[in-house]
């Protein structure tokens, strides 16, 4: 190989691996309390990356799993007063949280404006099972096999498909089934499966509308 095919080779690496991740965005006109009767798309995912071999996730289990987000998130709109016109779930097995393919948004937001809603809500889940390193900067840090949780947001103005707000993965919105003890080195509590799906949908909703 000539050196110049090498030299643009190295050039698209350091290009790759320079490209930064998505950042959050807020529109100076975004107002959540403005939301009323907004479209919803719920996208939930079981990661390719989890362990193989391992038993605690399943094709199987991503339906009831995605239809118990679904729920809550619904249930938790109903209580802050916000009733949605129209909810699209999907539910997949080894894609990404982000970004919902453009022809799934975009049905959704035709939907959205024949029923004239006033926003789109999307909530994009990822559930991985995976060992994870807790106490890193402790005595004694220690590995745990764990379910977790990422999650991401967006609201898109519904007459033009602007987006609003969005919030990208980040440490605040990846939550684990542990709670470690760093002082001893070992995990003091261990969440159950309902109490932690109902912290990604609060969080979820805490991020989307600000309550």
């Amino acid at each position: 190989m000539g050196a110049w095919p090498v030299l643009l080779l190295l050039a698209l690496l350091a290009w790759g691996c320079a490209t930064p991740a998505p950042a959050t965005f807020r529109h100076p006109d975004f107002r959540p309390d403005a939301i009323r009767r907004p479209a919803v798309l719920i996208r939930v995912s079981l990661d390719r990356t989890a362990a193989p071999g391992d038993g605690g996730l399943s094709p199987r289990a991503r339906s009831p799993l995605a239809d118990a987000f679904e729920i809550g998130f619904l249930e938790g709109l109903n209580a802050r007063g916000i009733l949605p016109l129209d909810t699209t779930l999907s539910a997949h097995l080894g894609d990404r949280p982000l970004p919902v393919p453009q022809a799934e948004r975009q049905r959704a937001l035709e939907r959205a404006r024949a029923l004239k809603a006033d926003a789109m809500l999307i909530v994009s889940v990822v559930v991985s099972r995976l060992d994870l390193v807790y106490c890193r900067d402790a005595r004694r840090p220690f590995a745990a096999r764990t379910t977790l949780w990422t999650v991401s947001a967006e609201v898109l103005r519904v007459a033009d498909g602007a987006r609003l707000l969005f919030e990208p993965p980040s440490p605040g919105l990846r939550l684990t089934d542990v709670e470690p003890d760093c002082d001893a080195g070992r995990i003091e509590r261990r969440l159950s499966s309902q109490e932690l799906l109902d912290a990604a949908v609060q969080r979820s909703l805490s991020v989307l509308l600000g309550r």
